[in-house]
């Protein structure tokens, strides 16, 4: 239970304490750059090579000696290293070599791979698909932007400028294809280095849509980034999809990565997060009737309309998709869902049959101001609200039945409050409670 700073202080005392301490001061190292990555692995090998003078291994002999017992490896490649000094970023060529070296020695080691201060345009990561990199478990890029305010001096064109841009399909390729990357279970894509937590509205460079009402790419465009992405065999092995502020992605690119008609599917997708992507709701629709029932943790944040788009029925109306059904039909056995996003409808708890059924026996659920607050002179009868949807869906022949599941969580934020001028958060918070036990809402 000691530190890597007193373990390695242990280390530096006799021969006998650097023979106790490297079990626990090797399984779960750091290594914080390209210089102390050549650094560990020449450790490695010396070790290797001392373990072969005494068991007099031999080259063509399959049982080469193991190194030491790393289990999870944390490696940081900054871009930026080396370029004062050599005038040159660490190249994949290298790095990959390295990588290749540790997984010799430590056959068994889960790495993650974590790429900062990089840019598509500059090594190493434009020539990751040249390359393999063997036991990367988890790949990190932080790409582009330092933050919100400091635009990128050079940027893909998003979806509103082109349909179809061939290098951006092709710059998914080494982390899809299955080639570079053949152990990858989880990768995650950065645009921003501060985190907005969800419910605190993102700022937002100039210029940039991130709204979801861009229009929806064609199945010719569609083909053709099925084309440029090429084989996707490596999307089969992914169990977490992590994507924030991607640039390098439109509406176009995730059609394609998600399609039907793709060469390998997302069959063991467990976690899928997506953070103000500039994806149009049509191919969100569509991905999340898809995706959903499979997946455990689902996070989906788009960013606050501008005020020319209209009120949230006219959207609604304009681009025939409203995401609150699909949460609603889709998500019931997530174990998170977080979403956030310009507004919200009372279908995200209740369907259209019930709305009638509402409608019918005479309770008036259009009580709610522009605000969500009760109008004046009004009042929400939320006890027959309450009694009338539990009654009907007991006798509701094909409900489905659900298994005790432990606790899941929901957190929804609406930037502009609800879609519909006469809808309440009175109405919504007692539909919230109607949810079956175990599923905690939380609305903001």
């Amino acid at each position: 239970y000691l530190e890597v700073k007193t373990l390695a202080v242990l280390a530096l005392g006799s021969r006998s304490l650097y023979a106790a301490v490297q079990t626990p001061l090797y399984r779960h190292p750091r290594i914080p750059s390209f210089s102390a990555l050549s650094l560990f692995v020449r450790t490695l090998n010396q070790v290797s090579e001392c373990s072969a003078k005494g068991k007099r291994w031999l080259w063509w002999r399959h049982e080469r000696p193991l190194s030491k017992d790393v289990v999870d490896l944390h490696v940081t490649i900054n871009s930026t290293d080396n370029v004062s000094q050599t005038g040159q970023r660490p190249l994949a060529i290298i790095i990959s070599r390295l990588i290749t070296a540790i997984s010799i020695h430590c056959p068994a080691v889960d790495i993650t791979l974590c790429f900062v201060r990089s840019h598509h345009h500059h090594a190493p990561i434009i020539d990751l698909e040249k390359e393999i990199f063997p036991r990367v478990t988890k790949l990190v890029l932080y790409l582009g932007r330092n933050s919100p305010g400091i635009r990128s001096p050079y940027s893909w064109p998003s979806s509103h400028q082109t349909g179809v841009f061939p290098s951006l399909s092709s710059f998914w390729r080494p982390y899809l294809n299955g080639y570079s990357f053949p152990d990858c279970r989880s990768f995650e894509l950065n645009q921003y280095w501060d985190d907005v937590p969800i419910g605190v509205q993102p700022r937002l460079p100039p210029s940039t849509p991130i709204t979801g009402y861009e229009s929806p790419p064609t199945p010719s465009g569609i083909d053709a980034a099925l084309a440029a992405l090429g084989p996707l065999k490596g999307l089969k092995k992914l169990e977490s999809i992590s994507l924030a502020w991607p640039t390098e992605l439109n509406s176009t690119t995730l059609a394609a990565i998600f399609s039907p008609r793709a060469t390998s599917v997302a069959a063991n997708l467990k976690k899928l997060e997506l953070r103000y992507c500039n994806v149009s709701y049509s191919v969100m629709a569509a991905l999340m009737r898809q995706c959903l029932p499979v997946l455990t943790h689902f996070t989906l944040l788009y960013a606050m309309d501008s005020p020319s788009n209209g009120t949230g029925r006219q959207r609604r109306q304009q681009h025939g998709c409203h995401l609150c059904p699909l949460v609603r039909e889709y998500a019931k056995d997530l174990t998170s869902l977080k979403l956030a996003a310009p507004s919200i409808y009372r279908e995200l708890f209740i369907d259209e049959q019930e709305q009638k059924l509402l409608h019918t026996v005479g309770i008036d659920t259009a009580v709610g101001c522009l605000d969500g607050r009760i109008a004046p002179g009004k009042a929400l009868d939320r006890y027959a609200i309450s009694q009338t949807l539990s009654h009907h869906r007991m006798n509701k022949s094909s409900e489905r039945q659900y298994a005790s599941k432990g606790r899941r969580e929901r957190i929804v934020v609406s930037w502009q409050g609800l879609c519909g001028h006469d809808e309440s958060w009175q109405e919504l918070c007692t539909e919230a409670d109607m949810e079956e036990p175990g599923i905690a809402w939380t609305l903001m």
